[in-house]
């Protein structure tokens, strides 16, 4: 993304926000509603632009993608916080951070042509999801008590979504030791 763009880019969004707000005003619309309901939108929207930078831009630009991935999910969980009222999810919430960070080294690794960067990002994102999954579970079946409603059905997609990561990207075997290298 060149400068120019991201110049643009800044005037395109001054100019939606003052649109929505004149429309606000033309209609008698609440504007302020909108935002009761939409306000992680403004957490979402920086992470959006980073994200944005990262894939548009040359290969330099892709490490964008980490502060865009963290800060976007951030705003994703803080919506589905917001919209269910489920405060007390992020007792296992914040495992999806390694989630985060992993997609967005992967990405990295791949555009910039870096597998040590590729295999670290896998590695967040599998142990991410198997610490979310983990936390999750005990969160809403056990200290909760929650096992109608998230315990249905969100587990075994979870499951499903974990052994499907791990079929997509299969790893390396571990490395073989033999009996010498293990003593010691």
């Amino acid at each position: 993304m060149n400068t120019r763009s991201s110049n643009n880019l800044g005037a395109y969004l001054l100019i939606g926000l003052g649109v929505l707000f004149l429309a606000g005003q033309l209609f008698n619309f609440d504007i302020g509603h909108i935002f009761d309901i939409s306000w992680p939108l403004f957490v979402i929207i920086p992470g959006v632009v980073f994200l944005l930078i990262a894939f548009t831009g040359d290969a330099n630009k892709a490490a964008f993608a980490i502060p865009g991935a963290v800060v976007t999910g951030t705003g994703m969980i803080l919506w589905f916080q917001d919209t269910f009222n489920r405060w007390e999810t992020w007792a296992y919430l914040w495992t999806l951070y390694p989630v985060f960070v992993g997609a967005a080294m992967v990405y990295m690794g791949s555009r910039m042509g870096n597998a040590n960067a590729e295999r670290t990002g896998r590695g967040l994102v599998t142990y991410g999801l198997i610490a979310f999954i983990a936390f999750a579970a005990s969160f809403e079946m056990i200290i909760f008590g929650n096992n109608g409603s998230m315990g249905r059905w969100v587990i075994p997609a979870l499951l499903i979504l974990v052994g499907g990561y791990m079929l997509y990207f299969r790893r390396s075997p571990a490395p073989m030791f033999s009996e010498k290298e293990k003593r010691g």
